[in-house]
């Protein structure tokens, strides 16, 4: 359940987002790293791909690939991120920065993330 902790050293009850935390984490839809889900971090393309994608299966919707292959930076997408930005690129879901440059590793804007949270609502209707 959402209250279950995930077993984040980070997460403590009582925070705001501790029940919305631990319901995604015990989803699967988050792991985090060590030990720690760093609320306070800004999120990169990457992490935030990862993030979608496995929300995108969770949802029950079939994993399509190669729109990764458009993007000339795809060698600097860290492997543990790789077959999500896959997914999410072919999907349609995140865009690239430019049309042939992902940039896994720049900061999500809100304005992306309201972008990618309206086209995966899309997606799963």
């Amino acid at each position: 359940t959402s209250s279950s902790p995930a077993g984040f050293s980070d997460v403590e009850q009582g925070e705001w987002y501790y029940t919305y935390v631990n319901a995604a984490a015990n989803a699967g839809l988050i792991v985090g790293s060590d030990g720690y889900f760093r609320p306070d971090d800004r999120i990169t393309r990457e992490e935030m791909a990862v993030i979608v994608a496995k929300a995108y299966v969770y949802a029950g919707k079939e994993v399509a690939s190669g729109g990764i292959d458009k993007f000339t930076d795809k060698e600097t997408i860290a492997q543990w991120a790789y077959e999500s930005v896959d997914t999410v690129t072919s999907a349609g879901l995140i865009a690239g920065m430019t049309p042939d440059t992902f940039e896994a590793s720049a900061n999500t804007t809100r304005a992306q993330a309201v972008a990618v949270l309206r086209r995966f609502l899309d997606a799963i209707q």
